[in-house]
């Protein structure tokens, strides 16, 4: 062959080995184009189905829902949000917050600061005042309360904030209940405490009229016993000496009980016998032992001493109340009073009293 058919030959050659090698690397990339575009449906699938139970989560919660982007855009806003501030999604997406939310304070009626702003600056967790109110695009007003925190990347980089916050009319409206029904109890409570102060002051005053005139018949029943009378005379007069100590004992009890409430009764502590505490006491319960047959029976032990320091006039109260108990719970038998040295110190012996 000539030197130009085999110039030809080998063009021709490597025409066809060129066509096939562009034939093959078109098919590589279409095949790469068809695999990055299943690759892309996947994602934006897997995107829409993210997103999707993104404004399904949204839908769900229970409080308003805001999110911006790092300038404070609106990016997503839940129906609840919409519902609150009067703008529709289309409305609010991609609007700065603070055109769609107005704040202001209960009180003063002053704006109030909307935390989007400083959460994004400093990437902290932010939160509103307390009475804050949040004026609706149609004026209608609602008290609310909220919190702002920031939202990430991977990389830790502040991309945006998400702005939740909820009504707490029913809130603020349990708690001044709340505060009412306070203030009604407290109302009340200071009623009563004015006719408890009020009864007190009758009974002290009643018993002390009372124990006046009472006294007195005590005093002349006495008198009269030392006097010549017939055992029947004799008799009816110690009934009525005996009935006027009981009643005498009632009022002392009125008494006190009206001191107690009043936080006036104090305790004396003066020099006296057991004895003669011990006399009053079978003075006012031994005959009632006496009329059901009932013994009353009064156990010192030995180391108990005969003189103390108290108050014998309480502990008389004490022994006659738990001895009239006794005398009337016991069907036979006897009404034991009994004394024990509980501790002795160097300083004071405490001793027991049992009925």
């Amino acid at each position: 062959l000539s030197a130009a058919a085999l110039v030809m030959l080998f063009a021709r050659d490597a025409q066809q080995k060129m066509r096939s090698l562009v034939h093959a690397e078109t098919q590589r990339l279409l095949a790469l184009q068809e695999e990055t575009s299943r690759q892309l449906q996947a994602a934006n699938r897997t995107l829409q189905l993210s997103e999707e139970r993104i404004e399904v989560t949204l839908n769900s919660i229970g409080d308003a829902v805001i999110a911006t982007d790092a300038q404070g855009r609106v990016t997503q806003i839940n129906p609840l949000a919409t519902r609150l501030t009067g703008w529709t999604h289309a409305q609010a997406i991609g609007r700065p917050v603070d055109e769609i939310i107005t704040l202001v304070n209960e009180d003063t009626r002053q704006p109030a600061v909307i935390p989007v702003a400083e959460t994004l600056a400093k990437g902290t967790l932010q939160g509103l005042a307390n009475h804050t109110v949040l004026i609706a695009r149609d004026g209608s007003e609602c008290p609310i309360a909220d919190s702002c925190a920031p939202i990430r990347d991977r990389g830790g980089l502040v991309v945006g904030a998400v702005l939740v916050f909820r009504d707490v009319t029913e809130e603020y409206a349990a708690q001044r209940a709340l505060r009412d029904t306070n203030t009604e109890l407290e109302r009340a409570r200071a009623e009563a405490d004015r006719a408890n102060l009020a009864k007190s002051d009758f009974l002290s005053n009643m018993s002390h009229e009372i124990r006046t005139p009472m006294n007195a018949i005590i005093g002349m029943s006495y008198l009269a016993l030392k006097s010549d009378l017939t055992p029947h005379q004799r008799e009816n007069i110690r009934t009525i000496q005996d009935s006027g100590r009981h009643l005498l004992g009632i009022i002392n009890d009125i008494l006190d009980f009206s001191k107690i409430e009043a936080g006036k009764l104090t305790v004396e502590s003066t020099d006296f016998t057991l004895e003669k505490v011990f006399e009053n006491v079978a003075s006012l319960i031994a005959a009632k032992a006496g009329a059901k047959g009932l013994e009353l029976v009064f156990d010192v032990h030995g180391d108990v001493p005969p003189d103390l320091i108290g108050d014998p006039l309480r502990l008389g109260q004490v022994l006659v109340n738990y001895g009239n108990n006794a005398v009337k719970f016991t069907e036979h038998g006897e009404i034991d009073i009994l004394v024990r040295v509980q501790e002795r110190t160097p300083d004071a012996v405490v001793l027991r009293f049992e009925v």
